[in-house]
């Protein structure tokens, strides 16, 4: 296989060789390197039955400048084995084998007489190279000249591009020496002198003085830009500087004589003039420096009140200031005078740049008032701190709305006279003070003991908890305390003093009551009241009296219907700012409402259980009743026994203390009592039943016992007492009579027993003996 690749190869080379040196004949002839290898191409594609796609690979890769043979055959291996290679190149070589016949067969005469056209060439090239080494040393000769030419026009073109810079710059420094002299003249100066120019002289003819001194000083200012650092700029800046002072001095007793004369005319000229040189800063400063500082510095070391101060300032900005706001703005601060000078000012443009309110007053107000008056920024006292920044906001505002223009107020609010301002009030400060306040005061009347006082006109409130709560929410809200930039701490402080209230509620229990020995009761109270208080762990659980517990489960419901109509009234008018945040405000109350009612069932079984409590004591009556009857001879019983009033007193007493103040309270309250009372009730008469039964049972197989031993005798005597009650059957009627006696007390309370599972299935329990009943 190894020298098939090599022929194939030479082959390639061959074809190669005879075609390039073939140029001319391949013109004659028509044939050309690439069509033979369409030619080769289409007898491949004959031989293949024109199919392409049997080969491993691409015969296009044979025509590659960098062809490699190692690299074509180790490409081909690893996609199929040597032998089906060889197979392909076999059939390769053949087709590029009969292509070559072919085109030789084509053209034969050609290939012949390929030798006999070649003779004489070397001649013939011979006879050109001379001619063509001298056209190469001419061509050098005149790239040469070229080039030299070249160089010499570009410098010469560079020396006439200096020449008009230099040209200019001279006619430039003409234009200034021919304004400066100019100017000069106008002014009167010598250079070194500013007394006696006409500007500063106060004549009739200033103002046209000046208005050509400030035209001629513009373009004088253009091109000293034009030409800075130059060394005749820096030659004649002692004449630009004379002239500059000459101006500022003739302008600045321009301003003043137009404020003293209250000329508008002269006025707006003048500003025109600071206008197109560009010194606005300067006529503003003029006027903070010669007008605002010496009036209000006197009206505010003449006052010690901020009541007095700011109404002062805003009559001077409208005394003093309209004059110059009405030609630097379109909006007039005194519409009377506005009105009075429309006709002498219709012909005058409103001068753009200037602004004296917020660039010359405001800065010198917040200036004096911080090194006057630094006190009023303290807040170690919050009433003073309060007032005080209330005033100043409501001044500001004032100042903002005598502004006019969106365009100054922003302006304002940039200025870093405003943002000193507003850095110099604490207010973390103040609301730490405010905080400590309102949370302590909270804090002292949840620490301490509970007291309870009587519903009043002034409060609603039967504990001095809820009441000191209520006191909280509203001073946080009130105009004395409440701050608008502070509104989001106050509305925090509302949730954490609803939040301690919630807390201070699920840590109460109820107190342990005292019986008429001193002793402690506690052990007689159901086990609810003192487990699962829900308090902390680590806590100390307040202790507070059935009466206190009943006042604050109705001041926390006197609270949650409070708290919505508080919210709508007080907070949310006061945080309107936050109007994409109403929902989530909203949504704070209702968690802190909804954790104040999650506390009310706990508090509704403390009371409920100390009614059960008091009335499980006299409960305790059932296991005496067999001890009434048992070997006594007493007559069977005709009414319940005394217990059962002392069961029914203790609920009797509370629902008559309450039901005026709480319904619908007393009655769950007390309707969770009898539940409690009904199930131990239910329990205790279980108990005595069941040892009825067992005595009676026994007293039976003893009778019986007895008749067997003693004959026909014994069943005479005992059938002689069989129309009485047995003792078994006076306890069960007397359980059924104090039964039925609890349930005719309890409902004359309000409630209907009958109807109740618990009292039903007691009522179960002693029915049967009814029938005992004489």
């Amino acid at each position: 296989g190894q020298h098939k690749k090599i022929l194939f190869c030479f082959t390639f080379c061959f074809l190669f060789d005879f075609f390039s040196q073939q140029t001319e004949r391949e013109k004659d002839s028509g044939i050309s390197w690439s069509e033979v290898v369409e030619m080769a191409e289409e007898a491949a594609s004959s031989l293949l039955g024109g199919s392409n796609k049997r080969f491993c690979f691409a015969r296009e890769d044979f025509l590659r400048e960098n062809f490699d043979v190692d690299e074509f055959i180790s490409s081909c291996r690893r996609r199929v084995s040597l032998e089906a290679l060889h197979d392909d190149l076999t059939v390769h070589y053949k087709a590029l084998k009969n292509a070559m016949m072919e085109l030789i067969n084509k053209d034969y005469a050609d290939f012949v007489s390929l030798s006999s056209s070649l003779v004489g060439m070397e001649k013939e090239i011979g006879n050109i190279l001379v001619p063509l080494g001298q056209l190469r040393e001419e061509v050098s000769s005149v790239k040469g000249s070229v080039d030299s030419a070249r160089t010499r026009l570009e410098s010469l073109l560079q020396r006439r591009a200096d020449f008009v810079k230099k040209k200019a710059m001279l006619e430039r420094y003409l234009v200034i020496s021919q304004k400066i002299n100019s100017i000069e003249q106008l002014l009167r100066l010598d250079g070194r002198s500013i007394a006696g120019n006409p500007v500063t002289s106060g004549d009739d003819d200033a103002e046209d003085v000046l208005e050509r001194v400030t035209s001629a000083f513009n373009e004088l200012q253009f091109q000293v830009e034009q030409a800075e650092n130059s060394a005749f700029v820096l030659a004649i800046t002692p004449r630009i500087t004379a002239i500059t002072a000459s101006l500022q001095s003739g302008l600045e007793k321009s301003f003043q004589s137009g404020l003293t004369n209250n000329d508008s005319h002269r006025l707006h000229r003048c500003l025109r003039t600071y206008a197109a040189i560009d010194r606005t800063s300067a006529v503003e400063a003029l006027f903070r420096t010669s007008v605002v500082r010496p009036q209000l510095s006197t009206v505010i070391s003449s006052h010690s009140s901020l009541d007095a101060i700011y109404p002062s300032v805003i009559d001077f900005v409208n005394a003093q200031c309209t004059p110059l706001v009405s030609l630097t703005s379109s909006f007039h601060l005194s519409p009377v005078a506005s009105a009075s000078s429309d006709s002498s000012k219709s012909h005058m443009a409103n001068i753009q740049g200037i602004d004296f309110l917020v660039n010359a007053v405001w800065p010198e107000v917040i200036s004096l008032l911080v090194n006057q008056t630094p006190t009023i920024f303290a807040a170690g006292n919050p009433d003073a701190f309060h007032s005080n920044f209330k005033k100043s906001m409501q001044f500001l505002e004032d100042f903002e709305r005598i502004c006019g223009t969106q365009a100054s107020v922003k302006r304002l609010r940039g200025h870093a006279s405003y943002q000193l301002f507003m850095s110099k009030w604490s207010l973390p400060v103040y609301f730490q003070l405010r905080f400590q306040d309102i949370a302590w005061a909270l804090e002292d009347v949840l620490g301490g003991s509970l007291a309870t006082h009587q519903v009043s006109q002034d409060s609603n409130f039967r504990c001095t908890a809820a009441e000191a709560l209520w006191s909280s929410l509203h001073r946080c809200w009130s105009d004395s305390v409440f701050l608008q930039p502070l509104a989001h701490r106050f509305w925090k402080l509302t949730l954490q003093l609803l939040s301690r209230y919630c807390t201070w509620l699920c840590d109460l229990q109820l107190e342990p009551e005292t019986s008429k020995d001193g002793t402690n009761s506690a052990s007689a109270t159901p086990p609810s009241s003192r487990v699962g208080s829900g308090s902390p762990v680590g806590s100390l659980p307040m202790c507070a009296s059935c009466k206190q517990l009943v006042a604050v489960v109705l001041d926390t419901d006197e609270l949650l219907n409070r708290l919505p109509t508080f919210l709508s009234h007080s907070i949310q008018p006061r945080l309107a700012a936050w109007s994409s945040s109403a929902s989530q405000i909203s949504d704070g109350m209702l968690e802190s409402r909804l954790a104040l009612k999650q506390n009310q069932p706990k508090l509704n079984l403390l009371i409920s259980d100390f009614l059960c409590g008091g009335c499980l004591v006299h409960l305790d009556g059932v296991r005496t009743v067999p001890r009434l009857y048992r070997h006594t001879n007493r007559a069977a019983p005709t009414e319940a026994c005394a217990y059962v009033g002392n069961v029914v007193r203790r609920l009797q007493t509370f629902s008559e203390e309450y039901s005026s103040s709480g319904k619908v309270h007393v009655h769950k309250w007390c309707d969770g009592a009898l539940t409690s009372v009904c199930s131990r009730y239910k329990a205790l008469v279980s108990d005595v039943l069941l040892s009825v039964k067992k005595t009676e049972d026994s007293m039976q197989r003893l009778k019986k016992a007895r008749r067997s031993l003693a004959g026909n005798v014994a069943g005479t005597d005992s059938s002689s007492n069989s129309l009485e009650l047995s003792d078994e059957d006076k306890i069960r009627l007397q359980l059924f009579l104090d039964v039925e006696s609890f349930g005719l007390k309890v409902e004359t309370l309000g409630f209907q027993m009958r109807d109740t599972k618990v009292y039903s299935d007691l009522f179960a329990l002693v029915q049967p003996a009814s029938s005992l009943r004489s």
